[in-house]
């Protein structure tokens, strides 16, 4: 189980439970990976910086297997540092919504073969051309699937910086 870890106004480090990672603005969210190994996961810049970057050797032992989407989540997270690569992931989620509401209230169902083309196909630029790394959904579909539209609504209500 995913617990959070976030910094009050003084240094003392409060923990927090919650579903989902949360971002305090200003400021980065500790991420609790495994028992007594914690991971501050930026999402105010662009990448992760100095003792924040993730431990390569850590994250490949981590993907092995996630009991649950509360734990593929921080992973998630972690493979969308890069902001033009949220940004990509946001405007294809958009645009995915659009045309499903629009074929749905003009009964055109032939455009419902464009949603997978406009999600994918953002998301997938965004991680080859900025993120430089491969999209979750090629291990883990259900959980990338569910982690899209839950960085999409913490984007929309403002917890994630677009």
């Amino acid at each position: 189980m995913a617990q959070a870890w976030a910094s009050g106004a003084g240094s003392r480090m409060v923990p927090r439970a919650f579903d989902f990672p949360q971002v305090q603005l200003p400021g980065s969210v500790i991420v609790m990976f495994k028992r007594n190994a914690c991971r501050s996961v930026d999402l105010r810049g662009d990448r992760f910086t100095g003792e924040n970057r993730p431990n390569p050797q850590q994250g490949r032992a981590m993907r092995a297997a996630y009991a649950s989407f509360r734990e593929f989540y921080p992973f998630y997270l972690s493979e969308h540092t890069d902001r033009t690569c949220r940004r990509l992931h946001f405007v294809g989620s958009s645009l995915v919504l659009l045309v499903f509401i629009a074929a749905c209230a003009t009964q055109h169902w032939l455009w419902l073969w464009a949603v997978p083309l406009l999600g994918y196909g953002f998301a997938w630029v965004g991680h080859f051309f900025f993120e430089k790394n491969q999209p979750a959904t090629f291990k883990y579909p259900l959980y990338s699937f569910a982690g899209d539209w839950v960085m999409y609504w913490q984007t929309l209500s403002g917890r994630l910086r677009f």
